[in-house]
């Protein structure tokens, strides 16, 4: 991004801020009401709110991640990030990261990768996350799938 001002920051997070940090809220409570909804899930998978934060776990297979959210800018367009992340060995390892933009476009791995989901009208958007989240978490050897 390039900064010519500090209004290039600060109109962006006036403008948006309060409204990115909502959709990512809005994101971890959809995702706790398909995982309650969803017949089947509760006996191998557990998904928690807390804190403004996602927890899942699978237990038999030894997993668990957490979310966080942080506001960010890629080009000039502020975006809510929000990235699913697991430890081990006292480190922190990114499984999945995802992105909600303004006009309430969501996506996989940056802004623009293809598909964009409308986050507020498309219902698949929970088992895609799940399901990504998943084969991620495969690829990069946490679980094995």
């Amino acid at each position: 991004m390039s900064i010519d001002t500090i209004a290039d920051v600060t109109a962006p997070l006036r403008t948006y801020a309060a409204l990115l940090e909502g959709r990512a809220r809005d994101l971890y409570q959809s995702l706790l009401s398909y995982y309650e909804r969803e017949r089947g899930m509760h006996e191998h998978i557990s998904v928690k709110l807390d804190d403004n934060r996602v927890a899942i776990a699978i237990p038999s297979l030894k997993f668990y991640c957490l979310s966080r959210n942080r506001l960010a800018f890629v080009d000039k367009n502020l975006v809510a990030e929000i990235e699913f992340f697991t430890g081990k060995d006292e480190q922190e390892i990114s499984i999945l990261k995802c992105y909600l933009s303004t006009e309430g476009k969501f996506s996989f791995y940056s802004v623009d990768n293809e598909p964009q989901y409308d986050f507020y009208y498309d219902r698949t958007i929970e088992p895609v996350l799940f399901g990504q989240l998943f084969r991620a978490a495969s690829a990069k050897k946490i679980i094995s799938i």
